[in-house]
């Protein structure tokens, strides 16, 4: 039946979900991670456009799961700060990334997943933002979420920035987690990119997203956090790789 409703053979279907249920792993071993693993994914049946709109859901249960464990740790200030810039903004570019050329969004998420590798490495030193400062990441981290779907790194920047703690970390991005696919739905809505044959993988790759917070939670108690991260480091530049690969050959092969 879910085949059948998708037009997408089960081992295919099985492959989406498993790879959401990686993709959640890592999200919750780390903090932030998800959507840029996913997208690629889902982009090899999916139009980079739907790619973008069906993370939404694994990610708001992926958030959720997240608070019902750390919701204690939550820092407020920092949300309200981040908040008021980047919910308006991922509110409006949502509504903009069903027009937009699907080669842009494919060049807006490899430069996203680069960026996930590249930036703690360039910015070496700890870096200290107040309120201003979380502000100005939110400008950038909504109009990112809402046009290629993932906020997380400048996200991350920003809270690290401001001085969060690991435990107040997870907590305080898990909200944003949470907040900022809510407002970025009526714009993927309206534009067409959810419809209903798509349920039923939504559902499952948000179960799998939630049963990936305990394990990812074991994960970062247990194993080397920094070996971890080099090995997703690898994994993030081969796909980057390939999409910019995949770009380059669409633009100069003829026709």
């Amino acid at each position: 039946m879910l085949a059948v409703s998708l037009g997408l053979p089960p081992l295919t279907v099985a492959g989406l979900v498993l790879g959401a249920f990686f993709a959640f792993l890592v999200a919750s071993t780390l903090g932030v991670g998800g959507p840029v693993i996913l997208m690629p994914t889902l982009m090899l049946v999916l139009s980079p456009a739907e790619a973008v709109a069906m993370v939404l859901p694994p990610l708001v249960a992926n958030g959720v799961a997240k608070l019902a464990l750390f919701g204690r740790d939550v820092d407020w200030k920092a949300i309200a700060y981040l908040a008021s810039a980047a919910l308006p903004l991922a509110f409006v570019a949502a509504f903009f990334t069903g027009n937009l050329d699907p080669q842009v969004i494919k060049a807006l998420i490899a430069g996203l997943v680069l960026a996930v590798v590249i930036l703690p490495r360039v910015l070496q030193r700890e870096f200290e933002f107040g309120p201003r400062g979380l502000i100005a990441w939110g400008l950038l981290g909504g109009t990112a979420g809402g046009l290629a779907g993932a906020a997380g790194p400048p996200m991350a920047i920003a809270f690290k920035g401001y001085g969060l703690s690991r435990v107040h970390f997870i907590a305080t991005i898990a909200v944003m987690q949470i907040a900022l696919p809510v407002v970025r739905f009526p714009g993927y809505s309206s534009t067409g990119l959810f419809n209903s044959d798509y349920l039923v993988l939504a559902v499952l790759m948000s179960i799998v997203a939630v049963i990936a917070v305990p394990i990812g939670g074991r994960l970062a108690e247990r194993m080397e956090v920094e070996t971890f991260r080099k090995g997703l480091d690898l994994l993030l530049v081969c796909i980057a790789v390939t999409m910019i690969a995949s770009l380059a050959y669409a633009a100069f092969s003829p026709g």
